[in-house]
């Protein structure tokens, strides 16, 4: 990861033919995982990540995107926990560890600790990387099961 000042963005480059874990799987997500749940960042939480390029690492893939720059401070447990449960998410805790989930959009949040939320000046919390996924099939009868409703 570096910062460009010129742009005021950060840049990331994933390792090469990772990206990412889902919540709750043991493996790497796909490349088209990682690109959607970057789109879902943009989309649901107001982001501007931008994917620069696909990268061929000596036959392996890596993806390099660019992030805008936020100043503040990490936000604390309290404050996001605060933050989601104002949005309108459940919170789910299991061995994978905290996500959050909205089911009016399908919405299942993970990874949103402390490194990962930051505190701006003017108080507004701006995740920054999160694990955004639409859940079908198993994973989404384990989180509507663990939130005690049916699926419909």
């Amino acid at each position: 990861m570096w910062f460009e000042e010129r742009s005021n963005r950060w840049f990331k480059a994933t390792y090469p033919n990772k990206f990412g874990f889902g919540w709750g799987r043991p493996e790497t997500a796909t490349a088209g995982q990682y690109l959607n749940r970057l789109l879902l960042q943009n989309k649901y939480f107001h982001d501007d990540i931008r994917l620069v390029a696909l990268v061929n690492s000596g036959g392996r893939l890596r993806v390099l995107t660019s992030q805008p720059h936020i100043v503040g401070e990490p936000a604390d447990s309290e404050q996001i926990t605060a933050w989601f449960t104002n949005l309108g998410f459940a919170c789910l805790a299991n061995e994978s560890g905290i996500a959050w989930y909205r089911k009016k959009e399908n919405l299942l949040v993970a990874d949103a600790h402390e490194g990962n939320v930051i505190r701006s000046l003017d108080g507004e919390l701006v995740p920054i990387d999160l694990n955004i996924i639409q859940p079908a099939g198993r994973l989404l009868q384990r989180v509507l099961r663990s939130l005690g409703t049916a699926a419909r």
